[in-house]
């Protein structure tokens, strides 16, 4: 049975009416032909057929990426493989990058699921990265959130390779292409998180580097833009990284107010005064960091 929702809000669609309306649609397709209509009958199929497969690249790309959050990542593979097959058949390379995208992720991270076979595989990760060049060739110069992902991917892949320079200018075309986009929907929150996600990678890159101004610069505007969002693991991330190149650069108190303010974010005060920890691992690391400075 489903939940309650707020007033005023509208219900999702469910399983039975999505069943339903399919049902429909296919009764319609069916007098179409026992009518003699099979020319029209044929047209019509067609295009629910052509629906029903776009919406399956998206439902399946979405569920992969839930299924790597939940550390499942032999069904985010799966999800991924057909995906992608789909959208290949399709010609739908915006669906068809995603999922490289997904499987690049699966292949540089595989280590954090013990019980997926492939594990991490860094040399499938680079052949798969050549496989998304190709099909950025195919897509259309302006920007969309798959290209946006696609360059996010690639640059987090060449850092883990060790190749900081070159994820910097991936990330810098990410950052554009978000940037573009949110300048036709300044209030899309999906575009304002993903830009708050390639500012934080970015800082981290930019951190590697000694490039400590830049770096705080970025992860500053990411603190900003994940505490306007209410991310608090992106409020957590940015702190943290911002206490660690203020230690890096020797302001040890700056450290210890930004740790602070990453364990600040991680709470949340409960009715009675109980304190629930939204992010354990960023309050335990910020924690620690602020025992380990305060000693120093």
């Amino acid at each position: 049975m489903s939940q309650p929702i707020e007033q005023g809000r509208r219900k999702p669609i469910t399983a039975e009416q999505v069943g339903s309306r399919l049902n429909a649609a296919l009764a319609h397709g069916r007098k179409l032909q026992v009518t003699g209509g099979w020319a029209e009958a044929k047209e019509y199929l067609d295009g629910i057929s052509g629906v029903i497969e776009a919406a399956q690249i998206g439902i399946l790309n979405e569920r992969g990426l839930v299924n790597r959050m939940r550390g499942d990542y032999t069904a985010a593979d799966r999800d991924f493989l057909i995906a992608r097959a789909i959208a290949h058949s399709r010609g739908d390379f915006e669906g068809e990058i995603t999922a490289i995208g997904g499987q690049i992720d699966l292949a540089r991270t595989g280590d954090r699921d013990p019980n997926y076979k492939r594990g991490k595989d860094l040399e499938f990760a680079q052949a798969l990265k050549n496989e998304a060049i190709n099909v950025l060739f195919r897509i259309s110069d302006e920007w969309n959130l798959a290209k946006v992902n696609t360059f996010i991917q690639l640059g987090l892949l060449d850092h883990e390779l060790g190749d900081k320079e070159q994820a910097l200018e991936e990330y810098a075309l990410a950052e554009q292409g978000c940037r573009t986009l949110l300048k036709k929907k300044p209030r899309s929150a999906g575009l304002q998180n993903r830009l708050m996600r390639v500012l934080t990678i970015k800082g981290v890159t930019q951190t590697d580097l000694g490039q400590f101004e830049d770096a705080a610069a970025s992860q500053k505007e990411a603190f900003r833009g994940y505490t306007k969002l209410h991310d608090v693991r992106g409020v957590v991330n940015a702190a943290r990284s911002l206490a660690e190149i203020a230690e890096k650069t020797g302001n040890i108190e700056a450290a210890i107010e930004w740790n602070q303010k990453a364990v600040e974010a991680s709470e949340q005060i409960m009715e009675g005064g109980e304190i629930k920890i939204i992010d354990p691992t960023g309050n335990k690391l910020a924690s620690e960091a602020i025992l380990r400075l305060s000693k120093s």
